[in-house]
């Protein structure tokens, strides 16, 4: 057979990343208002897909958070820390990641967000001395996914197992 047999099929790469490799380490200029600035082609790459990341460019954010497990696959580990690379095309993105909020009934027209119990405790641990209202305190509760869990502090007025209405 012929290359004229298949005329899509073309020659075949014997070895992409050398092609890669030539064309992400050339020197490339950036420019930043009136200034500019040499990097690699791997630098202004890596620069473009953030740009569309924060676009809300879905394919970019998935290149980039693949990207940045990469970086930290190949880096040294010191003692035991977990980095979590968070790139958000979808404002829930970072608290699914950390586990902050759970959506309900998500399968639903009523799917909604609720904050994880630990979260409302660490919040409220940081107020000091200051006090919220009880309307504010009853917003609280109401966008906590599980209010019975929290450890709630003394001061706190609004009741955490309110009913429903409908």
């Amino acid at each position: 057979m012929s290359m004229s047999d298949f005329p899509k099929a073309g020659p075949k790469r014997l070895n992409q990343t050398a092609a890669y490799d030539a064309v992400l380490s050339r020197t490339v200029m950036l420019k930043k208002g009136d200034q500019r600035e040499a990097r690699t082609g791997e630098w202004a790459f890596i620069l473009h897909l953030q740009n569309r990341s924060r676009a809300g460019d879905v394919g970019a954010s998935e290149l980039l958070g693949e990207f940045y497990q990469m970086l930290e696959d190949t880096r040294p580990t010191v003692a035991a820390t977990q980095v979590i690379w968070i790139v958000a095309a979808d404002k829930w993105v970072a608290t699914d990641a950390l586990r902050m909020t759970a959506k309900l009934e998500s399968f639903t027209l009523r799917a909604e967000r609720k904050l994880e119990p630990w979260v409302v405790e660490a919040a409220l641990s940081r107020f000091g001395n200051r006090r919220l209202t009880v309307p504010e305190q009853e917003k609280i509760v109401r966008v906590t996914r599980t209010p019975h869990k929290v450890n709630w502090p003394e001061w706190w007025e609004a009741e955490p197992f309110q009913a429903k209405s409908h």
